[in-house]
């Protein structure tokens, strides 16, 4: 494999880390499934997806008052645990009134989430040639167990309790790679929304873009992406487009065979890779020997872009 410098960094990539709600793992059908199951076995009468949704809505506003200093750092667990029980609240249900093993059970679900059909090729194809692992805002215990749920072929598990911080905290990027012996901008975020990826440039990472357009459903409403100086934009996710930035602010495009776009055009075109219907990671330089993976095949291509977010989605994973 020849080596992937990022334009934005100017360093060779030794380390691919990923976003994980949302980009590795499918958290809303994952979440309605197990709200569903739960209600089945109290005989609650609560719609599953609308759940999910507002219990997810809790998840960047219960994580403000610990960036902010206000409070002292505690897991995801342990916010997921709260955030579950004002969700329930708001449906008018008491967790005093239910068993104490089945609130803490759903409250742990969010270890036990569905991967993206690609998500779990891709990794090991990526784990050839580079280091990879999750950079998350959950904690390790509930990202090991994950790991172990979905199949995810991580080498190495570090979550936000380790950096004591969460996203877009820069010692929440930066921790990592000092970590494995890195410099940041040895490191690339690969996520699938644009704030997580901004943050993580300004902290000296290197960025890649993958779409997950269900994330929210099956037929979200786009949402205009932030325009930073540089910053190129695929005219709308469903297009497809793989898109290259070289300037500052780039979410690029982590080709490992052919490296982005020279600097003659600050919106340079590619065809992606064929891919399912879902969304697809980006893929290093050879699928090795044997056929690539089905999300590979066709040009080999990584389907990615600068691109749009989902109406809706929390900026930070």
């Amino acid at each position: 494999m020849t080596d992937y410098r990022s334009p934005s960094t100017g360093r060779v990539v030794r380390a691919v880390l990923f976003d994980t709600f949302g980009t590795v793992v499918d958290w809303r059908s994952g979440i309605a499934a197990s709200v569903r199951r739960f209600a089945q076995r109290q005989h609650i009468d609560v719609d599953p997806d609308a759940f999910a949704l507002e219990w997810r809505s809790r998840y960047l506003p219960s994580m403000s008052e610990i960036r902010s200093g206000r409070r002292e750092f505690v897991s995801l667990d342990v916010l997921h645990r709260e955030n579950l029980v004002a969700s329930l609240a708001k449906f008018g249900i008491s967790a005093d009134a239910l068993p104490g093993d089945e609130v803490q059970a759903l409250a742990r679900s969010w270890r036990w989430l569905p991967p993206w059909p690609d998500s779990v090729d891709g990794i090991a194809v990526m784990k050839r040639h580079v280091i990879v692992g999750p950079l998350s805002n959950g904690n390790t215990g509930l990202l090991v167990e994950m790991a172990k749920y979905a199949g995810l072929p991580w080498d190495v598990v570090l979550g936000s309790d380790v950096s004591q911080a969460y996203k877009p905290d820069p010692r929440a990027y930066q921790t990592p790679a000092r970590l494995l012996g890195l410099e940041p901008g040895e490191v690339m975020l690969v996520a699938a929304h644009t704030a997580d990826l901004e943050a993580a440039r300004d902290s000296g990472l290197a960025t890649g873009f993958v779409a997950r357009p269900q994330e929210y459903g099956p037929d979200p409403v786009p949402a205009p992406a932030p325009r930073a100086p540089g910053t190129s934009q695929a005219p709308h996710w469903s297009n497809w487009r793989a898109h290259c930035s070289v300037r500052r602010a780039d979410l690029e495009c982590p080709d490992f065979r052919r490296g982005c776009a020279k600097a003659t055009s600050r919106r340079k075109r590619v065809v992606p890779a064929r891919r399912p219907g879902r969304g697809g990671l980006p893929v290093p330089a050879t699928a090795a020997a044997g056929a690539p993976p089905r999300w590979a095949r066709g040009s080999g291509r990584p389907p990615t872009e600068s691109g749009q977010p989902v109406a809706g989605s929390p900026g930070w994973r």
